[in-house]
């Protein structure tokens, strides 16, 4: 995680050494993060966006993907375009 204001990394997710995660996101209120572990025994991970604890694990092969169709779609502060 990266902070705005400084563009400092404070905080890193690594939800398995070794394995690949790649697409995080926040959700559309900024609760949650969205997490894709690419592997064929992977998973999308959902995070508590202010604790980072991990709330829930969807099993999937290879997840792939943008989740965030909400801030993809609108220009809004502090979204990417």
């Amino acid at each position: 995680m990266i902070d705005k204001a400084t563009l400092e990394i404070v905080e890193m997710l690594i939800p398995e050494p070794g394995k690949t995660a790649a697409h995080v996101e926040l959700d559309r209120y900024g609760d949650k993060l969205l997490l894709n572990l690419w592997e064929e025994d992977g998973a999308v991970i959902v995070y508590d966006g202010d604790t980072l604890e991990v709330e829930q694990r969807i099993p999937m092969s290879k997840p792939s993907g943008k989740y965030n169709v909400w801030n993809k779609t609108r220009y809004e502060e502090g979204t990417s375009h």
